[in-house]
């Protein structure tokens, strides 16, 4: 018995072709994709050349094809550089799927489509048939599902979905796709669904994406998968924000990062109804504006393993700073492991944190931990198949324990426990600024000041110029008082040091604005700020709405004021001015303004009227 082995037969296409069209070559290319395709087969391969391609008709992908672009014209296979070259295939005229492919290949044998962008219109690839493998091809500007599948494997690898109007992919039908260092930005119906199908992702970016209902990274519908080292950012949807798993839906989801994703109802990251497992994850920064800043949970099971979830908030002010800002726990069973939350959460499960996982950098982005971070080996190492890596790539289990979180450090533990850190504050004169730190009952925290040359000790019952400050503790939380600030300690640093531990907070500081008047004049300029008689606000209203403790006192000119919109009753016209408590206004100055000695409320008469 004898196997024989045959290469592809190539042929060419090059928009710009001039010579007899048979494909044979690059100097006789076909001119478009339409003709190269009714003469391959199976073991045929179609090289095109860098152009665009307007395509006027939907055209039908045979079993077992391979398709590459980005070749310059004349080039070989090691010429060809898709980012130099680009291959355009312009699909803004058709109604349907551009490309379809209806029949199953050979065994062993697999479409290919390798280095081309598919831009504009309704669908760019259909499949029911095949298992065609998709990479390095852009997807941009399409209505309806860019790709789609029913009944069969998709594999798609370094490809780019990005500003369509529709969805990315969609996998449906007991049909599989594998995404693998794909990228997906901006769509807007969603990135990825699958519907009674399984979608698998690793290495991906999901980023900016949005969705109408829900999941708009990737949407589970009756479906499952296993999602490894992704990045979800940014994306926007009604329910769960990044992914949306239903009731019969079962996902595994490691090594992946969930920050900055946001929701109108809950589950700023995701919301799941089916079984959902959560490994070595980190969800940061993510806002829902109903529950769940984090996670929405509507029945099933939810399992975190080796998690991280911090600063994860809700815009409904009721359940701010509460377990509902994180986690939206309503039925089902939720269950955690060697993870970290920022609030007590009502979970099953040993060794779980309550503490500031102290990322990086989190603010430029940056979610791996710090040298002191509580995260570091504080994981499960059960949790942790053979020749996993982090989310950089980085090998699981640097030390003796894995860490929890996306990111593996190279840190050996050394940890601080602190839940919330003090932050910059503002006080007008004669008020009591405070600075809070809260963390472990073990903590011995030594306040300290500066005005920017050395570290002084704060102590309780100490003076600093003439204003007295005060320690306090109750339970976790350290208070830091002073009290009846004056105008010399605008600037003061402050940190808060752990003895012990050689850890020192960030410094922030102490701004104390100086007191100041607020000016009406009704002959005022247009779009005044109130900071000075020639800059003066025209109406009481916009006075009294910019009044506050540093600026107490408000004066007004000569003339005639409105006051805020009122009612009719009868047949008088009631309005009003709400004067803010500890707010002092007084009429009766010039019309051009003027110092307190030229005040007379006879001569100069202030006068509201409806």
């Amino acid at each position: 018995m004898t196997l024989s082995v045959n290469s592809r037969t190539v042929y060419y296409v090059d928009s710009h072709a001039t010579g007899t069209a048979i494909g044979t070559n690059w100097a006789n290319a076909f001119p478009t994709l339409a003709q190269a395709l009714t003469h391959v087969d199976s073991c045929s391969a179609i090289w095109m050349a860098g152009g665009t391609y307007p395509q006027p008709a939907m055209l039908t992908l045979p079993p077992g094809i391979e398709i590459d672009g980005g070749f310059p014209v004349g080039g070989v296979w090691t010429d060809r550089n898709p980012s130099a070259f680009p291959t355009l295939l312009n699909t803004s005229t058709l109604t349907n799927a551009f490309l379809t492919q209806q029949t199953a290949e050979l065994v062993g044998k697999h479409s290919v489509l390798d280095g081309l962008t598919f831009s504009n219109g309704y669908t760019a690839l259909g499949f029911l048939a095949g298992s065609p493998f998709i990479q390095n091809c852009t997807f941009k500007g399409y209505s309806n599902s860019a790709v789609w599948g029913q009944s069969l494997t998709m594999v798609f690898s370094n490809c780019v979905f990005a500003n369509n109007p529709g969805q990315g992919v969609l996998s449906a039908g007991h049909s599989a796709s594998f995404l693998s260092h794909c990228t997906f930005t901006n769509n807007m119906n969603g990135a990825v669904e699958g519907i009674l199908a399984q979608v698998n992702a690793s290495d991906c970016t999901f980023a900016g994406n949005a969705a109408q209902y829900g999941g708009a990274a990737i949407n589970y519908y009756e479906s499952g998968g296993t999602i490894q080292r992704c990045r979800f950012s940014a994306n926007t949807a009604q329910e769960g924000g990044a992914i949306l798993s239903d009731a019969l839906s079962v996902i595994t989801v490691s090594d992946s990062l969930f920050y900055q994703n946001h929701t109108t109802f809950e589950g700023g990251a995701i919301a799941t109804a089916g079984t959902t497992t959560l490994i070595n994850c980190t969800l940061a920064d993510n806002v829902a504006d109903q529950d769940g800043g984090a996670l929405a949970e509507f029945g099933g099971v939810t399992a975190f393993e080796n998690c991280i979830l911090w600063n994860n908030s809700l815009t409904d002010s009721q359940d701010f700073n509460t377990a509902a800002a994180e986690i939206y726990h309503q039925g089902g069973s939720l269950f955690a492991t060697n993870s970290l939350f920022q609030y007590t959460q009502p979970v099953s499960g040993p060794n779980n944190l309550n503490a500031n996982p102290l990322f990086a950098n989190a603010t430029a982005g940056d979610y791996t931990l710090s040298a002191r971070s509580p995260a570091v080996d504080a994981g499960l190492n059960a949790d942790v198949a053979f020749g996993d890596t982090d989310l950089n790539g980085n090998a699981r289990i640097q030390h003796t324990t894995v860490d929890l979180g996306a990111y593996e450090s190279a840190y050996a533990p050394n940890a601080v426990s602190v839940l919330t850190f003090p932050q910059s504050a503002s006080s007008c004169i004669g008020q009591t600024a405070q600075f809070q730190i809260s963390g472990s009952l073990a903590n011995n925290y030594q306040w300290q000041y500066s005005f920017g040359s050395g570290w002084t000790n704060f102590n309780t019952g100490s003076w600093l110029f003439g204003t007295a400050v005060n320690i306090s503790q109750s339970n976790n939380v350290q208070t830091l008082a002073v009290a009846n600030v004056a105008s010399n300690l605008n600037g003061l640093l402050i940190q808060a040091f752990i003895v012990g531990h050689s850890y020192t907070s960030s410094v922030v500081t102490l701004s104390v604005p100086q007191n100041s008047t607020i000016y009406v004049a009704a002959n005022g300029p247009v779009g005044g700020d109130g900071t000075s008689w020639t800059n003066a606000f025209t109406n009481i209203i916009d006075a009294v709405n910019a009044a506050s403790p540093c600026r107490p006192t408000i004066w007004v000119a000569q003339g005639n004021y409105k006051p805020a919109p009122g009612y009719l009753r009868g047949s008088f016209y009631y309005g009003y001015f709400e004067i803010p408590l500890g707010i002092s206004m007084y009429g009766g100055f010039p019309a051009g303004g003027g110092d307190w000695s030229t005040r007379n409320p006879a001569t100069h008469p202030t006068i509201t009227t409806t």
